[in-house]
């Protein structure tokens, strides 16, 4: 039965009664010294990863929201107070009605550019961190006030009040932040809080902790893994992520000591999934393209690991994108789609549409579209085929695939057999830009932390399509999916997508 130590530290003082919840295993304080985790861990129903990302708890979520909020109320005041005493103030001009629209698109801006999302990553949350990224936003918006400005002011402002939005901008930006996050402190719950590893450095880290400002962290104690099991060995990542769970532990600190274990990935993954926040000291390393945001308590440097879910505001962002594009293109390329569709009817007998079952999100199954490229009943050739696959690693591609039309091997170097994936992401059952859509067959051979994969919705194109999909194998395109849903952003979205223009241009799709 797996057994851990369990050493509260101080400060802060952590009294007995604290001791017992903490370890359920124990009925005393001289059992958590002694290490006994062997009841808790019975006692917890039993633990199964099924892939899927599991919210925070709702400690957590109140706080991530408190500081979003009050974030967003802060650059609101900010860009009003700018624009009333420079605009108004100094040039005398009055707003329009449409003068409001700058407030909720300055909130969608500061969203793409990550000001709201970087807070839950972080135990020290600092405005100053923030202020090249605040300043990119201050001049960009002054910029689209020189331009729009006939819709937004009835006149013509001057270059002196221009810039003077663009300074108190800037400040405002900067000075509410730090208000609002002060402020945020107050309301937002504690984080319940424990260090995985190294005993001396757990006490070192409580120290600056129970002194540092600007942190709303509860120390708990300290985890010592390298005895979990009271032999010396190691205990499975799903022993250590129920019993974090167990003990309403929402952040674990990796220590000098901790990068030790051989399932050191496993476990991030393993605690990721159960909502549970991660800092690691620069001395752990971690492989896999694990993504960190720096964090600093009184000269000590921590990094905290992203997680996997998505915050409400996220998946609006995100869908709002798909839609745009996903429309208009569909619009724009209606005529392409005609033509393309004759050809493929007047070279092979068939249906112009392929349907495939893919799996979606949170492993769901739905229909990917694609314009037909090779002749009828094609998949009953595949068993026959199977030796000439080039992929490997549980994926089937062939460059010059006998099952391929003349039309449709046309297509495919063009990546116009894609398109109709456009009226999906209208669905909703893919998005623009995420992991692969795997077929039944590939999906049933991802195990494990690695189908985190499917938190997000599955795209037209992500690395996998711009590194090449006919040359990456499934367990590297695994990884390769794995560090894009925990490194999601707007703009790296932006980016993937200009990314895969040229990649289509040149025709390093075959």
């Amino acid at each position: 039965m797996p057994e851990a130590e369990l050493t509260v530290t101080s400060p802060p003082p952590v009294s007995g009664a604290e001791l017992d919840a903490l370890d359920a295993a124990t009925e005393a304080e001289a059992e958590v010294a002694d290490g006994d985790m062997g009841a808790a861990v019975a006692a917890a129903p039993p633990f199964a990863f099924t892939g899927s990302s599991s919210r925070p708890d709702p400690d957590t979520r109140r706080r991530n929201a408190v500081y979003r909020r009050l974030l967003a109320a802060a650059d609101s005041c900010a860009l009003a107070i700018a624009f009333v005493v420079a605009i108004v103030g100094l040039d005398r001009l009055e707003p329009t009605l449409f003068a409001w629209v700058a407030i909720p698109a300055l909130i969608v801006t500061a969203k793409v550019l990550g000001l709201y999302d970087r807070d839950q990553h972080l135990i020290h949350k600092t405005t100053l961190d923030e202020v090249p990224k605040l300043f990119h936003l201050s001049v960009l918006t002054g910029f689209v006030l020189m331009l729009a400005e006939p819709i937004l002011v009835y006149g013509e402002p001057g270059a002196l009040a221009l810039l003077a939005f663009v300074v108190l901008l800037f400040a405002g930006l900067a000075s509410l932040r730090s208000v609002a996050r002060h402020l945020a402190l107050g309301y937002a719950p504690p984080e319940r809080c424990v260090v995985l590893g190294d005993r001396a450095v757990a006490d070192e880290l409580a120290s600056k902790l129970a002194t540092g400002t600007g942190t709303t962290v509860e120390f708990v104690g300290h985890l010592d893994q390298t005895d979990f099991n009271g032999n010396g060995s190691q205990a499975p990542p799903a022993d250590i992520g129920r019993f974090l769970v167990d003990n309403g532990i929402q952040r674990v600190v990796l220590a000098p000591g901790a990068e030790h274990r051989a399932d050191m990935l496993a476990l991030v993954g393993e605690i990721k999934s159960l909502g549970i926040r991660i800092s690691v000291l620069p001395s752990v390393t971690l492989a896999g393209g694990i993504s960190f945001e720096l964090d600093r308590i009184n000269g000590t440097t921590l990094l905290g690991v992203r997680g996997f879910e998505f915050t409400r505001s996220s998946h609006i962002l995100k869908r709002s994108i798909d839609l745009a594009i996903s429309g208009a293109a569909l619009l724009a390329l209606a005529p392409l789609l005609a033509v393309a569709a004759i050809a493929i009817k007047a070279d092979s007998r068939g249906p112009v549409f392929y349907r495939q079952t893919r799996i979606g999100r949170h492993g769901k199954p739905f229909k990917m579209m694609k314009l037909r490229t090779m002749y009828r009943d094609a998949d009953a050739l595949r068993a026959e085929l199977r030796h000439l696959n080039e992929a490997g690693g549980g994926l089937f591609k062939i460059s010059d695939d006998p099952r391929i039309t003349r039309v449709g091997r046309v297509l495919r170097s063009l990546s116009l057999d894609e398109l109709p994936q456009l009226w999906n992401v209208l669905r909703g059952e893919m998005s623009l830009v995420g992991p692969r859509p795997l077929v039944v067959e590939e999906d049933r051979l991802i195990k494990g932390w690695h189908r985190q994969r499917l938190s997000l919705t599955p795209g037209m194109t992500g690395y996998w399509q711009v590194l090449g999909s006919a040359r990456v194998p499934l367990d590297e395109m695994v990884k390769l999916d794995y560090a894009y849903v925990q490194n999601w952003s707007a703009w790296h979205d932006i980016q993937l997508l200009m990314r895969t223009i040229p990649f289509v241009a040149q025709r390093r799709g075959m």
